[in-house]
């Protein structure tokens, strides 16, 4: 039977953020600007996302770029293959994982030296999963679709390349086959992997009486901290911090080690807050960078408001544009 909801940002991570006794989640929607509750099915979800038709690579090409060869290639050739290997052999290693991270937020003596929330295995294997969770995005997708709109824009009336045309001459009906490739480069995975794990990793527990929002893009960057809040960089760039909401009671941070020198005694270290300011400083960030849904354990959505007060259009910004020529191009129509 085939699976019509597709989550691309798994119910095994959601679950963290449900209601005591059932499986809904508070919602913030940055379009429609209003809260909701939501069952988990129906939240970071598309219908038949993953449902992609690779027989066109694997009867011109043979094989699938990026997939190991011990793959079977008939399972390739299903239509919900990728659907299928994520619920199958992802997110039951990747709940378990999480599951021990969560498990932190009841315990007593969080911060004893001697203490590591993971092994230098586990951190190198949860960093697959972190991988993987940021590269099957919806938004991977969307921004692949807005740069081909904006390189049309800024390439216009250009004599250009035969292998520029052809990139910029991508239907929106290629993008699920094309993000499918990506999601099934190994290479790639394991390269962003390495990034990931590069990093110094703290987990930090709220013992606040506040709670730590997530959304439908949960990993995100913080810039250089001597800069203004409003800067981002790339997940290599110098004094980037990685965060990634564990619970609405635990996030993982990751510090560029070559700035952060003073974290470098706390990889995979345990620290805890009692500052409602520090939940705050998270949370802004997570809502701003959150695609359409805020999700919350509770309907506390005081950080959005102020985001809003501060700046009534902050959510309604681009995530891509592109910089060329003296001119900036943005997207012809913003994603709904």
């Amino acid at each position: 039977m085939k699976k019509k909801k597709q989550h691309y940002v798994p119910q095994c991570y959601l679950e963290a953020w449900t209601i005591p006794g059932g499986k809904q989640v508070n919602v913030y929607d940055k379009i429609k600007k209003t809260n909701r509750v939501n069952n988990i099915e129906d939240v970071a979800e598309k219908n038949y996302f993953y449902d992609i038709d690779f027989s066109k690579v694997i009867k011109e090409e043979k094989e699938i770029y990026g997939f190991d060869k011990e793959h079977d290639l008939s399972k390739i050739g299903e239509e919900q293959y990728l659907e299928n290997f994520f619920a199958e052999n992802i997110e039951p290693k990747y709940k378990e994982f999480l599951k021990k991270l969560i498990n932190f937020e009841y315990q007593d003596d969080i911060t004893n030296e001697e203490q590591y929330f993971f092994t230098t295995i586990e951190k190198l294997r949860f960093s697959y999963f972190i991988a993987i969770q940021e590269i099957r995005l919806k938004r991977v997708r969307d921004s692949i679709n807005d740069l081909v709109d904006l390189l049309k824009q800024a390439f216009e009336g250009y004599q250009l390349s035969h292998e520029v045309e052809q990139m910029i001459n991508v239907s929106k009906e290629e993008m699920p086959f094309i993000h499918g490739k990506m999601i099934c480069d190994e290479k790639k995975i394991v390269e962003l992997a390495r990034n990931f794990a590069m990093k110094n990793w703290v987990l930090l527990v709220n013992r606040t009486n506040s709670l730590f929002y997530t959304s439908d893009c949960p990993i995100g960057t913080i810039g250089h901290l001597e800069k203004q809040e409003t800067i981002k960089n790339g997940l290599n760039s110098s004094g980037t911090i990685v965060y990634f909401p564990i619970s609405s009671k635990v996030i993982l941070l990751m510090f560029d080690e070559k700035y952060s020198i003073k974290n470098k005694n706390f990889d995979r270290r345990i620290l805890s807050t009692d500052d409602l300011e520090d939940i705050e400083y998270f949370n802004r960030y997570i809502a701003v960078d959150a695609d359409r849904c805020i999700i919350s354990k509770s309907n506390d959505f005081n950080t959005v408001n102020k985001l809003l007060e501060e700046d009534e259009k902050i959510f309604d910004k681009p995530k891509t544009i592109l910089n060329y020529g003296g001119k900036t191009y943005y997207p012809s129509n913003i994603r709904k």
